[in-house]
């Protein structure tokens, strides 16, 4: 009998150390002072290449369940070719049974916790814009952040604030409103760039506006809401600080 370990983790930005220490106190506690044979497979990718041969007899040793796949499909497909095909079985640390429907239970249940966790995510994300809060790294185009209004950010497991209110920048609201008339009127997005240049207007870097710029801007606008709304609101918010 051999055992295989195996460590997997969502994102490359988790680390496999803790899986690997709890399974190896794992076996060290079941075996004693006895000499047991294993092998360690880590993949620190998002999909799957668990390595089966023939194993019968072998087991495969997983922190959790749902550590074999993200997928609830192909979690319960993986379980049942290490089981069914290769002879091995499958012990998880954290999961008291190892069976069929088990399996698929916990497959659902993972998956649910993600959809769980996307849902907040994307619920966080929302409730900022609507507070016009900042929300990624990158400063839209036509705001700066206020200098004295401070936001709870949360940085690793501590909440700091930083600043993160977003307020139009006069001069960078004119190039905007100015983008929307001519593209409105049909100019074509090099021909706005022209008009632009011509004016005096340039981007951050002090440069020419390059026409994939002006469409990433106005597509930014017309996916989030109108430029003549999010002025309106940040207006406001800036007068009441």
């Amino acid at each position: 009998m051999k055992y295989l370990i195996y460590l997997r983790v969502s994102t490359d930005k988790q680390r496999v150390e803790m899986q690997y220490k709890m399974i190896i106190t794992y076996l060290n506690c079941k075996h004693r002072d006895q000499v047991y044979d294993c092998e360690v497979f880590s993949d620190p990718d998002t999909s799957t290449r668990l390595p089966m041969e023939k194993r019968k007899g072998d087991i495969v040793l997983v922190y959790k369940l749902d550590r074999l796949s993200r997928d609830v499909i192909e979690m319960v497909s993986i379980y049942r070719l290490i089981t069914r095909e290769h002879g091995a079985s499958v012990h998880s640390l954290n999961d008291p049974y190892c069976d069929d429907f088990s399996v698929g239970l916990m497959g659902i249940l993972a998956e649910k916790e993600r959809e769980g966790i996307s849902i907040k995510t994307k619920d966080a994300l929302k409730n900022k814009k609507n507070k016009n809060e900042r929300y990624s790294g990158h400063l839209p185009y036509g705001f700066g952040l206020h200098e004295t209004h401070l936001v709870p950010i949360r940085v690793g497991d501590e909440i700091v604030y930083k600043r993160g209110i977003l307020i139009p920048e006069n001069k960078e609201q004119r190039a905007l409103a100015l983008m929307k008339q001519l593209h409105l009127e049909g100019n074509s997005y090099q021909e706005i760039v022209k008009t632009l240049t011509d004016l005096g207007y340039m981007n951050r870097e002090g440069k020419p506006f390059h026409k994939m710029t002006v469409y990433r801007i106005l597509n930014r606008i017309k996916n989030s809401r109108s430029l003549d709304k999010l002025q309106e609101e940040t207006e406001s918010l800036a007068f009441h600080q």
